[in-house]
């Protein structure tokens, strides 16, 4: 049994469920039902996972924005200190 990718059995299955709508064998839902139902589940969680790698790659581009302007922030903050007191103490 050969392993396919999700695009690869997701289109698999739209074709059996396709051809069980056309055929129309009373009784098939049993069947059909929960294959079509893993098949929403299936699209569903890769538009959450596409949503989450890009919140991911934003929260990234936050954090180093963050970290350099915290790094500004700390370089102004030691120069005023060095300024107005002088050497400081090793942090």
């Amino acid at each position: 049994m050969s392993r396919k990718n999700r695009a690869e059995l997701v289109k698999e299955w739209e074709g059996l469920l396709a051809v069980c709508r056309e055929k129309r064998v009373p009784g098939m839902e049993e069947l059909t039902d929960p294959l079509a139902t893993a098949m929403l589940r299936i699209r569903t969680m890769e538009v959450m996972r596409k949503a989450m790698e890009q919140a991911a790659r934003d929260a990234t581009q936050d954090l180093r924005e963050l970290r350099q302007s915290g790094e500004e922030s700390a370089r102004r903050l030691k120069s005023y200190l060095k300024a107005r007191f002088g050497e400081l103490p090793q942090i």
